[in-house]
């Protein structure tokens, strides 16, 4: 077995991490919290969901049963054991490894976690939010690299921030026949012989 230590690394390709603009580093993680993160395979070589679904469109054929895409798209075990080979030389616990959903999570201290990765994982404020995070791209030994599509957990940063407004709510009641009028709901018919369920 290779030693995982000694391999050389490579970049994961789309790793790469900026820090938000305006977020200030106020200083390391704690080498001993604990956290899950999860790596994401690699699909069977040659497969092509979006093919298959355009396919079976176009040819008006059953979409896909849950069996025949854990056939045709989980992830090998090859696979699966590669990267839990990684995992146990790196320090790191196995939590779950599921083929279908093509993930391996990994939970350990962020200190094994950065070492596995190759990132040096800090604290960073901004906007008076507090996050984990990094910069530059994950590296992990090269004859696993082209088993990994993606790795999520090691940064914990917002991705996101609602955009929504509500506009004040005016006091008004509408009538069945005045939301009728408004939808242009069709004045012909009853109802009769129709089924509802809820």
């Amino acid at each position: 077995m290779t030693n995982q230590n000694s391999q050389p690394r490579v970049a994961l390709p789309g790793s790469e991490r900026q820090p938000i603009v305006g977020a200030q580093v106020t200083g390391p993680v704690d080498p001993n919290e604990r956290f899950e993160v999860s790596v994401y395979l690699r699909a069977p070589a040659g497969s092509d969901l979006a093919q298959d679904i355009q396919d079976r469109v176009v040819n008006q054929q059953q979409p896909l049963s849950r069996e025949e895409y854990a056939a045709r798209y989980s992830a090998s075990s090859d696979d699966i054991a590669r990267v839990e080979r990684f995992a146990l030389a790196h320090n790191l616990i196995v939590i779950e490894a599921n083929a279908v959903r093509r993930v391996v999570v990994l939970s350990g201290s962020a200190q094994a976690v950065g070492a596995a990765f190759g990132t040096q994982i800090q604290r960073y404020t901004q906007q008076q939010q507090t996050y984990r995070g990094r910069t530059g791209p994950l590296t992990v030994p090269a004859d696993i690299a082209p088993l990994i599509t993606g790795v999520l957990g090691i940064d914990n940063r917002p991705q996101a921030r609602a955009h929504i407004h509500y506009a004040e709510v005016a006091n008004i009641v509408y009538t069945p026949p005045q939301l009728s009028t408004l939808y242009n709901f069709p004045t012909t018919g009853n109802g009769a012989g129709q089924t509802i369920a809820i």
